[in-house]
């Protein structure tokens, strides 16, 4: 935004007294740029903003001042390419239900204290770190959407995710250090619905406490795992998964005993698995018994849709 710009929107907004939400746009032939006066003017101006959306935007500094909305419930930083640290004071809005972090390529690291945002309930996160900080993201009790993307430094989730029980979506894609294996074995019931992994090159298991999902989760979508062995004994026991999609994990050779419990399953896709593809072809395959009660079947170009 350009320096004029902001001035002229700022004279604008100085004559308005109960503006709950800022959306910002921009030209696409315009620096999407924002001056830390702009954000500060805003941030002291309406202490009643519930909605304050940035996302496209970039710049270097969010002022500590954002931490005075106290009201605010979403705030949308996406694909803000030049901030690399976020204000302590951030942890203090305690009405904040959504965090939009995805696309902030230089964020070095989430806040200390990010697991004091109680209320918060969908978080998508862009980080440089390496690990997450044990009572961070598994202290959002409240969370029931969190999307990791572009983490490419990322080695490992957080222990203590386990305790998110109320979440419903986690999708995490393109963390190519990540290894979703390991972690504590210890298992408490989920509530997870839709769990989507996408583009994890260093991922050989699946973590051992997603089978506390195993009757709540509806959609498993698994992609882009190349080193990926074996899907977990405890697949089958997944009584409520409706449709799984299972694409570009070559090493899988097998689906695991116990597919035909899968009596929810209506839609399974099996595509550039070329050793698994071959167990479960139609009528042939030593694995089509397994999911020959599926009525929308995929294996590879092969389609069975009884639909």
């Amino acid at each position: 935004m350009k320096d004029g710009h902001a001035r002229s929107i700022l004279t604008i907004l100085e004559k308005l007294k109960k503006v709950r939400s800022i959306f910002l746009e921009h030209e696409a032939d315009e620096e999407p740029n924002i001056e830390e006066f702009f954000l500060s003017t805003c941030i002291s101006r309406f202490r009643y903003l519930r909605l304050f959306d940035l996302s496209g935007f970039s710049f270097e500094v969010l002022p500590t001042s954002i931490g005075t909305l106290k009201h605010l419930r979403y705030l949308n930083l996406n694909e803000n390419k030049k901030i690399k640290k976020l204000p302590d004071s951030i942890c203090k809005l305690q009405s904040l239900q959504t965090l939009h972090l995805s696309g902030c390529s230089e964020l070095e690291k989430l806040p200390r204290d990010i697991g004091n945002l109680l209320s918060l309930r969908t978080l998508s996160i862009t980080t440089k770190q390496t690990n997450f900080p044990e009572n961070g993201v598994g202290r959002l009790r409240s969370l029931q959407v969190l999307y990791i993307h572009n983490c490419k430094n990322l080695r490992s989730l957080p222990h203590d995710m386990r305790f998110c029980t109320i979440l419903r979506t986690l999708i995490i894609t393109e963390c190519e250090q990540l290894d979703l294996a390991g972690g504590p074995n210890q298992v408490k019931q989920l509530s997870l619905q839709t769990l989507m992994i996408d583009e994890l090159p260093q991922t050989t298991a699946l973590p051992h406490w997603l089978e506390g999902a195993a009757h709540t989760l509806q959609l498993l979508l698994i992609g882009g795992c190349p080193e990926l062995l074996a899907l977990p004994e405890w697949l089958p026991n997944l009584t409520s998964l409706q449709t799984l999609l299972i694409g570009d994990c070559p090493k899988l050779s097998s689906l695991p005993a116990g597919m035909q419990r899968l009596t929810s399953l209506t839609h399974l896709e099996i595509k550039e698995c070329k050793r698994l593809e071959e167990r479960c072809k139609s009528e042939v395959g030593e694995d089509w018994p397994k999911i020959a009660h599926v009525s929308n079947l995929k294996i590879g170009l092969e389609s069975n849709d009884d639909d």
